[in-house]
């Protein structure tokens, strides 16, 4: 190697490196959009169908409710199905979704009419619509952990089980 040879082999190094950060960089942001898309499935097939399970969450899976606590998968797929009965109709709207890491953050707005028995309650043939966040972890593929926060004093407000607050 010459003097005047040392110059075009670290550029061309430098240009090898910069292109494997690429290919580094989006194979990044396909696993993110990956990891987004198996966290809105779990809300779109198992939540709401009640199927699709095995394939997107995790045998070990945690859910930590806000409040503290911790169910695990069974326990989570039953509370899941509570949900589906109350409100066959639910319809969830992806408000956004971000995701770094192995986890994915999803804001988002439901709404549905609450035709079957909810947190001990009888159906009361009202509409409802509510907001949240969950944050779902990924690991191979499936979710393996998620906490949540939802607005349930807006949606027991709006199904008159409890009274709405008085205006100032």
């Amino acid at each position: 190697m010459t003097r005047k040879q040392l110059p075009l082999i670290v550029i061309g190094m430098t240009c090898a490196l910069m292109l494997f950060a690429q290919i580094a960089a989006a194979e990044t942001q396909e696993e993110l959009e990956n990891n987004k898309t198996i966290a809105k499935r779990i809300s779109e097939e198992v939540v709401f169908q009640g199927k699709a399970a095995d394939e997107l969450l995790a045998p070990n899976f945690l859910y930590h409710p806000f409040g503290g606590g911790e169910l695990d998968r069974e326990a989570t797929l039953h509370m899941w199905e509570g949900i589906r009965n109350a409100y066959p109709d639910a319809v969830i709207t992806w408000n956004h979704a971000i995701a770094e890491g192995d986890k994915v953050v999803l804001h988002f707005t439901m709404q549905g009419t609450n035709t079957g028995e909810f947190l001990g309650m009888p159906a009361t043939g009202k509409t409802a619509v509510w907001s949240g966040f969950v944050i779902r972890r990924i690991e191979n593929g499936m979710v393996a952990e998620e906490w949540d926060l939802v607005d349930l004093y807006g949606m027991l407000v709006q199904l008159g089980v409890i009274p709405a607050p008085e205006p100032k």
